[in-house]
């Protein structure tokens, strides 16, 4: 919802010395973002939030944040965000994701910053999954810190978010990431998506939702 003068003036609003910007599945808005972060003195981070999957041949992904350390990290997160459209699937309802894989993040990793996303990351939704949890998180957490060595972060946010169906309960997520970053050495950091300016716009938020989804309202 939000536009990217939103984001930027809220955070120097805020005093934070930058932001970073990491749209869905493609990085369309970089440029009218930094235009206005020069004007409003704030650092924008270059970044995207990628769609990653093991395996093209199924539709099921996840999200995977990749920031760009330096100018040629933001070359390889183009490269990379290119290649994601070579590989789209149609998930629902006309909806293409466009994804990208580990020979992508071999291909393109270097000078780049890897999180490990929300709730419906490549971690995450290991940990909720009662088949795989925890120790296929560990062998994910390696596989990454293989690739990005010292630029890879485990991502715990500081909210309670859990869902009736049993897929995300954020609060197990983080406990469960702490105890891989004590075991593994792999620092975490606190992160949290900005999907509105302020309060207010929650409302309008849920509207947006309720359009994407077409669903209602109250849903």
């Amino acid at each position: 919802l939000n536009s990217v003068e939103d984001l930027i003036y809220k955070a120097k609003e805020l005093g934070h010395p930058g932001v970073a910007l990491t749209d869905h599945a493609n990085m369309n808005a970089l440029g009218d973002a930094y235009k206005v972060s020069k004007k409003a003195g704030i650092r924008l981070i270059p970044g995207c939030e990628f769609y990653f999957t093991e395996d093209f041949s199924v539709k099921k992904s996840n999200h995977m944040i990749l920031i760009a350390k330096n100018a040629n990290g933001y070359k390889n997160l183009l490269q990379m965000n290119a290649a994601s459209f070579d590989n789209q699937v149609n998930i629902f309802m006309g909806k293409w994701i466009p994804r990208i894989s580990w020979e992508h993040l071999e291909k393109y990793g270097e000078d780049i910053i890897c999180l490990t996303a929300c709730s419906s990351g490549l971690l995450s939704r290991a940990i909720m999954d009662e088949t795989r949890g925890k120790a296929c998180a560990v062998e994910y957490a390696k596989r990454l810190r293989s690739i990005f060595g010292d630029r890879f972060y485990l991502e715990i946010q500081p909210h309670a978010l859990k869902t009736d169906d049993g897929r995300v309960d954020q609060i197990k997520v983080n406990n469960t990431l702490v105890e891989i970053s004590k075991e593994l050495g792999i620092p975490f950091v606190i992160t949290c998506d900005a999907h509105y300016r302020d309060k207010d716009a929650a409302k309008d938020h849920d509207l947006m939702l309720a359009v994407k989804d077409k669903k209602a309202y109250d849903d």
